[in-house]
């Protein structure tokens, strides 16, 4: 089989998707079901191994994708099984808790406190919640934001890990009723955010205790210098520091509504939202760092991984990230032992993963659109180029050189060939000193046409293929998108390597870092 994770994650998709059909998922909490089922996979695995040790490969293959299409069904059923008793959501579903009224919430700081444009935001993780002179264990997150004024003192300096205590009013986040409009909750609820609240004074919030720092406590305040330092590298840009914060931080909060929405309307949103594009720009920074260092393939995988997966716990494992540094991963790993790369497979294998780990991702949008990307790239851009533009773009490389032709195919020997010529006659006519200047520029001016156009064929493809969930979603078609990505998506992959670089000389000596970030302004 030649894509044999992208079978697999197709099958285990399959089976998440029969899990949660109505008359599949509401056997979720029958044993017997669950028991059966697990009974059911123990059994295609031993089929399968009996078939394969048969030599009957495709009798085993065909066994062994049954087998994760009830494994599918398995992780989707066990998923959705109901939340616990003492969960905020079940105590305010059974009447143990009404919302209506300010109560004492008993939890600890997830994250440092966050700066925003009119105040500071909290996320708490919730313990306990006295309700009627009674204290209630309780599980559940808790988003609380603070407005400040000029006449009103800022609230008590808290740090992540701090157990707090804070009286106000929480309820549930608010849901439009309009067909097809973006459910905030349950976005929320994907980061385990279940209620929101907001602080009417700063009294009303108190520390509790201040337990050791932990290892996530200490990536938190890492998290939190780091946007300090962007803000102090671009004091006097604060537009360029909202824009940068989110493209190397992940923290959009200082972006402007209207200057997200000019993102959206001409198709470049995506620049703003760390993904693929901004992991790949900073994998392919930190290879190349490798190559200039001479470092051997061992060590260069160890510190690429390092600082990828450094990376992702700084920004919070948010799921794009994740995804993304998979994927990159899987292709530094791929390459540390020699394998070819292959998209669709690395793909389906960092699908799988995700999926095991979390089915009902299968739900988001967001997975839906990193992964149908990723199959618009490999699927539908990649065979096309390699049938038409990338022959004559490896035809460039050593042109000069007659002995290379015959490894070609005959149309880009035949490439080569006028290319010498014609660079043989226009280099006759210029001055002889600047005859081998001309001829590079032509073969350079040719990569570069070919380069663009490669790009242009490659977003073309995924705003097709992106098409129909972009309108369901978003309810927004940019007809403009392919046109601008050509310049917004080689721009991020200068902005994110310099903007980390401008990030690391800061912490190391600010006067430096803010040198270094000054193209970041005009860029």
């Amino acid at each position: 089989m030649k894509l044999p994770a992208m079978a697999i994650a197709a099958a285990f998709a399959s089976g998440i998707v029969l899990g949660l059909h109505p008359a599949v998922a509401r056997h979720t909490l029958s044993i017997a079901f669950l028991s059966l089922s697990f009974v059911a996979v123990a059994l295609l695995v031993m089929t399968g191994i009996v078939l394969l040790q048969s030599g009957r490969v495709f009798s085993a293959a065909a066994a062994s994708l049954l087998c994760w299409v009830f494994l599918g069904c398995l992780g989707a059923c066990v998923a959705e099984q109901p939340r616990p008793a003492n969960h905020v959501l079940s105590l305010v579903g059974q009447g143990r808790i009404r919302l209506g009224t300010p109560l004492r919430w008993h939890g600890h700081l997830c994250d440092e406190p966050a700066r925003l444009p009119w105040g500071y935001g909290y996320e708490i993780g919730l313990s306990g919640v006295e309700f009627e002179g009674e204290l209630q264990p309780t599980k559940g997150g808790l988003r609380l934001s603070f407005t400040t004024h000029p006449d009103q003192p800022l609230p008590l300096e808290l740090h992540a890990g701090d157990e707090i205590a804070v009286l106000t009013e929480a309820k549930r986040p608010q849901v439009f009723k309009d067909e097809g409009a973006f459910d905030r909750r349950a976005y929320l609820q994907q980061q385990d955010i279940h209620l929101v609240a907001t602080l009417r004074a700063p009294q009303l919030i108190e520390r509790v205790s201040s337990p050791n720092p932990t290892a996530g406590t200490r990536l938190a305040r890492v998290r939190r210098q780091l946007r300090d330092e962007v803000d102090g590298l671009l004091a006097r840009k604060p537009q360029v520091a909202g824009v940068l914060r989110a493209m190397l931080l992940g923290d959009r909060s200082f972006v402007d509504r209207a200057e997200s929405t000019d993102f959206q309307r001409t198709g470049v949103f995506h620049v703003l939202v760390i993904a693929g594009l901004h992991v790949g720009a900073l994998a392919f920074a930190l290879y190349w760092i490798c190559r200039k260092l001479r470092f051997t393939p061992l060590w260069k995988a160890l510190f690429t991984l390092t600082l990828l997966f450094s990376y992702v716990a700084v920004v919070e494992q948010r799921a794009p990230v994740l995804r993304a540094t998979l994927m990159a991963a899987i292709v530094v790993l791929g390459g540390f032992f020699f394998r070819r790369l292959d998209l669709l497979n690395s793909a389906g294998l960092a699908a799988l993963v995700l999926l095991v780990a979390k089915p009902l991702a299968l739900r988001d949008p967001s997975f839906q659109l990193s992964f149908l990307a990723i199959g618009c790239i490999a699927g539908l851009a990649a065979p096309w180029l390699e049938r038409t533009v990338r022959p004559y773009l490896r035809a460039l490389r050593g042109w000069r050189e007659v002995t290379r032709d015959a490894a070609h195919e005959p149309r880009a020997a035949q490439f080569r060939i006028d290319l010498r010529s014609l660079a043989r006659w226009i280099g006759s006519r210029v001055p002889q000193r600047l005859g081998k200047t001309v001829e590079d520029a032509l073969a350079g001016g040719l990569s570069l046409t070919l380069r663009v156009w490669e790009l242009l064929a490659i977003t073309v493809a995924l705003q097709i293929g992106m098409l129909p969930l972009m309108a369901r979603d978003f309810h927004r078609i940019t007809l403009s998108g392919p046109l601008v990505n050509l310049a917004a998506v080689p721009l991020t992959g200068v902005v994110v390597p310099l903007g980390f670089l401008a990030l690391v000389t800061g912490l190391v000596w600010q006067p430096l870092g803010k040198i270094v970030a000054v193209p970041l302004a005009w860029l």
